[in-house]
């Protein structure tokens, strides 16, 4: 799993995942305390942007990318002007960010 960066705790986050075909794929949110997955959330692509915030105690954040197959997803997230993400994924890809 590639480290994609840090996220900051006190901030909140955009995502946003964007199919290139009509089929869409999927991104799934991994939410890691220090002891165990505490939540799991999927989200379709092209579901438009979406405004996060990040609970107290979340060490890890695993974004799972799943587009279908001939189809790419365009991966953004972005927190304040310190990070952004923007990656094109055409076969099943992870980021890690771990929380600050």
């Amino acid at each position: 799993m590639p480290f994609a960066g840090t996220l900051q705790q006190a901030s909140g986050y955009t995502f946003e995942a964007q199919s290139s075909g009509t089929t869409k794929g999927a991104v799934t949110v991994f939410t890691i305390r220090k002891d165990r997955i505490s939540e799991v959330e999927t989200f379709t692509a092209g579901g438009g942007q979406l405004n996060r915030t990040i609970s107290t105690g979340v060490a890890r954040l695993i974004f799972m990318v799943t587009p279908v197959t001939g189809n790419n997803i365009v991966l953004t997230i972005q927190q304040g002007a310190g990070l952004t993400i923007n990656e094109t994924v055409s076969s099943d890809q992870q980021f890690v960010f771990d929380v600050a």
